[in-house]
Order: structure tokens, then sequence, then C-alpha cells
């Protein structure tokens, strides 16, 4: 499962990047279809890999937040000033979360207290950002009151010029 999810996720985003246009991560922008192509790929990776379980998704439905935050240094997501997901951006990642069904949320929801919907997940993103050094996102995966996961993830190009999620960097958190 984990590397079938990991090539899915790396498949769609070289898909993207062959019919719209490469961006460079060691440049100073991404453009459009980069930043989409990156969140697809983050949230495959936080959903169906790095999620605490193992690797295995034990979830049916993921709600995506529909605001992209921006990422702190303590390994959270602040929502103030986010941007909205566009329906290009909502296509592209319900595709790299398929055949999950995928619920697009304001920053807004309630979550269900200490006893969770099953097999319901609340999935958080930021901007993808560079610090000149390095491209990073941060993902944020809440499954209940004490199932939650995230932090930072390196961002780089793949063999096939695709967006890869790599090595966690920086703090990260789970319950």
């Amino acid at each position: 499962m984990r590397t079938f999810a990991r090539l899915t996720a790396a498949i769609l985003a070289g898909l993207l990047l062959a019919a719209c246009g490469e961006g460079d991560p060691a440049g100073s922008d991404t453009t459009a279809t980069d930043r989409t192509a990156i969140l697809a790929a983050a949230a495959a990776n936080r959903v169906l890999i790095e999620n605490s379980f193992g690797g295995e998704a034990p979830f049916v439905t993921v709600d995506v937040v529909e605001v992209v935050g921006r990422a702190d240094e303590g390994g959270s997501i602040l929502f103030d000033g986010g941007v909205v997901l566009d329906a290009a951006d909502k296509e592209v990642i319900t595709a790299a979360l398929a055949p999950l069904t995928v619920r697009f949320v304001p920053t807004t929801i309630t979550v269900d207290g200490p006893t969770p919907t099953p097999g319901r997940a609340v999935l958080s993103l930021s901007e993808p950002v560079t610090d000149s050094e390095m491209w990073t996102i941060t993902t944020g995966l809440w499954c209940g009151d004490l199932c939650a996961i995230g932090g930072a993830n390196e961002i780089s190009h793949g063999s096939e010029g695709e967006w890869v999620i790599g090595a966690p960097v920086g703090p990260q958190w789970i319950a």
C-alpha cells in the first residue's frame, strides 16, 4: 500500500508537470501548477503514508480544509490570511486521495470530540515555502482527540521531474 500510494502521488504530480510545465525547486518561486502538484503529493503522503498507522489508511472520508495556511516555526498551520483552494486544486487533491471520499471544509469545521466519526480524518495543508536551501510543506492530519500527526517535509523533484515529498524536517507532532 505504501509504495502504491507514493507511486500514485508521484505519477499524478509528474503528469501535471509534463502537461503544464515544470518548476524549479531551487528557483525563487513555484508556478500555480507546481503548487497544485505539491499540495496533492503532500496530501497523499500525509493521508496514505505518514499517517501514524504504519502506512495503512484506515480512513473512508477525508475532509480537506479548503484554506491553505502558512506554516509556523513549531510545525503547525495558521489559517489567517490563507488562500482558498480553487477548483483545479480540489480536483487534483481529490484524484491523489482516490479512492477515498474527499470533502472540502471551512477552517471553522467542528471536530467530533473524544469520539470521532469512524473512518474520518481532517487534513490541513500549508503553502510550500523555501528558505533558499530547501523547499518544505507542512501538513496536519486529525482523526480524533488523541489521534493526530503533522509537521513539515522536504520537497524535491524525482528522477522523472515529478514532485516528491521527502523526509520530515523540523518539529513533528503526534497524539
